[in-house]
């Protein structure tokens, strides 16, 4: 008898697939944390204890250091918050950029040499803005974005001015809950004394829309590119044997 003997292997594979997409978010919750105390020195202003903060404003300083009447002496800082539901991305999400994005209405420059950046911001909560978030020890203290300078600062009620998040910042962006950025100047950021005598209305500030403000076109805005990519189920195989 003739014995023929066939083994077919069948191997199922599935590759991976992986599409491009954008996602659009508006703060869960944004506004200013602030120190205005009576004039003190750079480094009292700095790093001492906040003393207001406001999440209700349709339009206040995005980021402000105001000089005092006496040489050295300063009497107001403003930070801003911005938190980010970005859960939407899922863990699956890999991010390739990122854009956050404000409208102003206004800025001065009387401090100068000064621009505009993004920092990791840390609140005691998701929901609301206390005084006591503005201490320096809640923030990251690192850019999270190319810097713009105040000299080129759109202040036209309506354009975009568009911070390009570096790698530090996209590795910031939370994929499965609350992403959190704040906005500083520069001396802030870097812990920066700005030396000389200011007037006591003059300083450096930018003026932001926050999202208060009625509609979302002038809302700050964080945009993130990503893309998703499926998981591959393991592969399948089958041997037959067939005897004749």
């Amino acid at each position: 008898m003739k014995k023929l003997l066939i083994i077919a292997l069948i191997v199922f594979s599935y590759g991976t697939g992986a599409s491009a997409d954008t996602l659009t978010v508006y703060p869960s919750l944004d506004g200013v944390v602030v120190r205005n105390p009576a004039e003190e020195t750079w480094q009292a202003l700095h790093d001492g204890a906040g003393t207001s903060a406001g999440t209700t404003d349709p339009a206040t300083y995005g980021a402000n250091i105001r000089g005092g009447a006496t040489t050295n002496k300063y009497d107001l800082m403003t930070r801003g918050v911005f938190l980010f539901d970005t859960s939407a991305l899922t863990a699956n999400a890999t991010i390739s950029a990122a854009t956050f994005s404000l409208v102003s209405q206004l800025k001065a420059e009387e401090i100068t040499g000064q621009s505009v950046n993004m920092d990791t911001v840390t609140p005691a909560s998701d929901s609301s803005l206390a005084a006591s978030d503005y201490n320096v020890a809640n923030w990251g203290g690192v850019a999270q974005a190319t810097a713009i300078t105040i000299a080129s600062w759109v202040s036209d009620s309506s354009t975009y001015n568009d911070f390009t998040l570096n790698a530090t910042g996209l590795s910031n962006i939370s994929k499965t809950g609350m992403t959190r950025f704040g906005t500083r100047l520069v001396s802030d950021l870097t812990n920066t004394a700005v030396s000389g005598w200011y007037n006591d209305n003059y300083g450096a500030t930018v003026h932001v829309d926050f999202s208060e403000t009625t509609g979302t076109s002038k809302d700050p805005k964080l945009v993130i590119t990503y893309t998703i990519t499926a998981s591959a189920p393991p592969d399948q195989s089958s041997d037959f044997i067939i005897f004749e």
